[in-house]
């Protein structure tokens, strides 16, 4: 799959309690790097859901929209402002 698929059209803004400004998250890898490297709690169901919707995204199996509602789902689970 060509990277540039991988890329969402708009970018999904997270503003986590500790950074002044919001976060942009451009792509789908950038979203999985959030969910399992910096993610600001515990990882719930939903997150572990943007996780798979993201990683069958990489691999062709899910479309970036899928992935990207899902991770936008498992932010505002947690409670984090997430604009999008």
């Amino acid at each position: 799959m060509a990277w540039n698929r991988l890329l969402w059209r708009t970018p999904v803004l997270v503003n986590v309690q500790d950074t002044p400004e919001p976060e942009p998250i451009l792509a789908v890898d950038q979203a999985v790097e959030f969910l399992l490297k910096r993610w600001p709690g515990r990882k719930t169901n939903a997150v572990w859901q943007a996780v798979n919707a993201c990683s069958g995204c990489i691999h062709g199996q899910v479309g970036p929209t899928v992935a990207r509602e899902a991770f936008i789902a498992a932010v505002k689970d947690a409670g984090i402002r997430v604009e999008a």
